[in-house]
């Protein structure tokens, strides 16, 4: 089990800081020490970014104390962007631990010791945890599931015990979990499908919930006092978008979508971002067939009294309860693999029954019988335990994160300005050509999206993908001028120019309301725009806007460089 379950993830070990990791885990501060306890467990996540000022009050709406914690021990291992193993082995252990309790919960559940094994080896293998395990800034995905497994394991313990006294390890498991991440709220939910469909022992339970609802309250007082806001910071940022009804068939699709991902998960990509038009086609259809097929056979298992199968789907959808109720804080990828990290313990449970049905005896007809019980899950672990590695190896670095992205989603505008950046710091540390032409290509390309997207509403679009997409294309024509011996730099300009009025204005805008509208890297637009001047002679201007730069981030190096060179001139 523990040998299949590492093998499976192995690919991912080795990979590196990608995506958010380089933002929300390699530039928070408060992460790298822990001595600065007080602030990993008493301020929002991410309060130490530079751009909070230091100031917990701009940060979002987002304490997972347990999660701050989780990268800090990461980080004192020895972890850090050049060595990830650390943060790869802690998410690895505790995916492991979460699916070991899977095991124990299965062998409450089921009668066959051999059921509960495959389906805890569906939920350790499955194909969408891959991006809760290989993915270092989801650690919180195992971290929470792990705790609210236990929490419903030790409530089921405490149901066989007779129901005596309080379920308090339950409840210290849940308030574990909560403090990991906001999704836990699903863990009451699924502590409830199992107690109604499948322990026949009612007493005492509401003792029982109320000291599941004790660890909640308590969870929300500490929230209040993190944010100082009786709103406990659940209302800073996460809107839903789109047309009116949008926001209904959104969560038609994210569940649809999600039990699709549960049977069949092929296909997967961190890369499927909210559209305006929603699914069409084949997409959709799927998930109709999914919902369908999901109605029917619940309808029969509530009707027929087969409630090992009711509990089973119910499972499966109420993982997915609390990211489908606050969908507008999915933000732009309502549809990430990790929402359904708890969901999988349905599909564990449905495959546990269904392999128990399974008598491992020497009869020939209880052979076939045993066949015929465990070749449906058989084949499911056996998928999941080749397509899972392959999976994990998107993850090995932020240029194979994205050029999948593109070969995935190649009508997003995101994954092709974000594969430009990486291939333009390709040239600059190699002076690869190759890498910076294909850079200028995907700056166009996604440019170019993002006007087709005006009057293409299946096309994801977003205003910080065209700050983003215009300020690689900047860096770009500025390079450009500097090797190519013309020295045309009034485009390079002209671009920076406007970046910086629309930076001005958002900045503004998040002033006056309180907003948090993402703005780009300032100091990145004025060391830009400075570099445009000083090579068209302007050097007072560009004087001017580099100490600006230095004033606006400290740490950030090139306008410190800059302004040594035109000291070391004059």
């Amino acid at each position: 089990f523990v040998v299949a379950t590492v093998a499976a993830f192995a690919p991912g070990l080795t990979g590196a800081f990608v995506w958010d990791d380089l933002t929300l885990v390699a530039r928070d501060a408060n992460l790298r020490d822990l001595g600065s306890l007080g602030q990993i467990l008493g301020q929002p996540l991410w309060s130490g970014l530079p751009e909070f000022g230091g100031d917990p009050s701009l940060a979002p709406g987002h304490w997972r104390p347990l999660t701050s914690l989780t990268f800090a021990v990461g980080f004192a291992l020895g972890g850090s962007a050049a060595h990830t193993l650390p943060f790869h082995l802690i998410s690895l252990a505790l995916h492991l631990g979460a699916s070991l309790v899977v095991f124990r919960i299965l062998r409450r559940l089921v009668s066959s010791p051999w059921g509960a094994y495959v389906g805890a080896l569906a939920f350790a293998l499955h194909t969408v945890h891959v991006e809760s395990v290989s993915w270092i800034a989801a650690v919180n995905d195992p971290l929470f599931g792990l705790f609210g497994l236990l929490s419903l394991n030790a409530w089921l313990a405490w149901r066989q015990r007779g129901s005596g006294g309080l379920p308090l390890a339950s409840a210290a498991w849940l308030l574990l979990a909560l403090g990991a991440k906001e999704l836990a709220v699903a863990v009451p939910a699924m502590i409830l499908v199992v107690d109604l469909l499948l322990v026949s022992d009612r007493r005492r339970s509401l003792a029982g919930w109320g000291a599941l609802a004790a660890s909640v309250a308590v969870w929300f007082g500490l929230r209040i006092a993190v944010f100082g806001e009786l709103t406990a910071g659940f209302l800073r940022g996460g809107a839903e978008t789109g047309p009116d009804g949008r926001g209904l068939m959104l969560r038609v699709e994210m569940l649809g979508h999600g039990l699709v991902k549960l049977l069949f998960p092929v296909g997967l990509t961190p890369f499927r971002p909210f559209t305006e038009q929603g699914f069409s086609g084949w997409p959709l259809a799927q998930v109709a067939i999914a919902l369908v097929l999901f109605a029917v056979l619940l309808t029969l298992a509530l009707t027929k009294g087969w409630r090992t199968l009711g509990a089973a789907l119910l499972l499966a959808t109420a993982g997915l309860l609390p990211a489908l109720i606050a969908v507008g804080a999915t933000g732009q990828t309502p549809y990430a693999d990790r929402y359904v990290y708890l969901s999988v313990l349905g599909l564990s449970l449905g495959l546990a029954a269904v392999a128990s049905l399974a008598p491992i005896q020497s009869a020939s007809k209880s052979n076939g019988r045993a066949l015929r019980a465990l070749l449906g899950p058989a084949l499911l672990v056996i998928g999941l335990g080749f397509q899972t590695p392959l999976q994990a190896g998107i993850w090995q670095s932020q240029e194979q994160l994205f050029r999948h992205g593109v070969e995935a989603q190649p009508d997003y505008p995101m994954v092709h300005w974000q594969l430009g950046e990486i291939l333009r710091q390709r040239y600059l540390e190699t002076g690869e050509e190759a890498a910076f032409h294909e850079a200028g290509e995907r700056y166009d390309r996604a440019l170019d999206l993002l006007e087709a997207a005006k009057d293409d509403p299946s096309i994801p679009r977003g205003e910080y993908d065209y700050l983003q997409a215009n300020l690689g294309k900047a860096w770009w024509y500025l390079i450009e001028a500097e090797v190519d011996g013309y020295g045309e730099y009034d485009t390079a300009a002209t671009i920076f120019e406007m970046l910086l009025g629309e930076v001005y204005k958002r900045e503004e805008w998040n002033a006056q309301t309180g907003g948090t509208m993402a703005s780009l890297p300032i100091e990145q637009v004025l060391t830009g725009l400075a570099i445009c001047q000083l090579s068209s002679g302007n050097r007072g201007q560009a004087m001017s806007n580099f100490m600006l730069a230095t004033t606006v981030n400290e740490l950030y190096a090139p306008p410190w460089h800059n302004l040594g060179v035109m000291h070391f001139e004059a």
